[in-house]
């Protein structure tokens, strides 16, 4: 459809570029909602609580779905591809992991103002290949901790938070305009330069920042 009504293309592309954080953070969000009248969290209960809820449910759909459609010859890579989630539900186990380190974190009392920074650096350095989905948490962690964060502790956005986020949506607009319709570097993300990687990757991730502020 974007090849024959352009206007859809980068439309869709801006839409897929923060969904997924977008629907990480809500999560996250609602998750210290449901602690927040918590003084402590009963680690092993909660554990097998959302086991339950992300884990059950990717292994189950994830047999069906190996039977149907996947073609890896071996058996045992197909049992992996089970266990970490075929195709689209890769992104169960990656949200449960979200869950037990911020159960871990909040078990024995990390400071946020520690734990936040420190998943910033690594998110954006991106030099931990994990297995299990592991890496994939390490990606999301932060817009899900942030949210756990601000929702467990009651905080309210600054009025001036708005304004800010207001004027990084704007510079996302605008630079993902500039690098899809000008240069079509979304469309090309092998060839495009380093500063149009940054610029495009960057500004996807400047609402997180704001909410670190808050």
């Amino acid at each position: 459809v974007g090849g024959v009504i352009p206007a859809y293309s980068w439309i869709g592309h801006t839409a897929y570029s923060f969904m997924l954080e977008a629907f990480v953070f809500i999560s996250g969000y609602l998750y210290g909602v449901s602690l927040r009248n918590k003084n402590s969290i009963e680690l092993k209960s909660e554990v097998k609580k959302k086991a339950k809820r992300l884990l059950i449910p990717c292994w189950i759909f994830g047999i069906f779905y190996c039977i149907l459609f996947d073609q890896s010859s071996s058996i045992y890579q197909k049992v992996f591809n089970v266990i970490v989630g075929e195709a689209h539900l890769w992104f169960l186990p990656m949200l449960f992991w979200c869950f037990f380190a911020t159960m871990i974190f909040e078990k024995f009392n990390f400071l946020p103002t520690f734990v936040v920074p420190i998943l910033i650096v690594i998110k954006i350095s991106n030099f931990m290949p994990l297995p299990f989905r592991l890496w994939e948490c390490l990606f999301y962690l932060p817009y899900f901790y942030i949210a756990f964060v601000l929702a467990k502790n009651g905080i309210l956005i600054k009025k001036n938070i708005l304004w800010y986020t207001f004027a990084f949506f704007v510079l996302y607009v605008l630079v993902f305009l500039y690098t899809t319709l000008f240069h079509g570097e979304y469309e090309k993300p092998v060839g495009e330069s380093v500063i149009m990687a940054i610029a495009r990757n960057g500004c996807r991730n400047t609402l997180m920042f704001v909410y670190t502020s808050c």
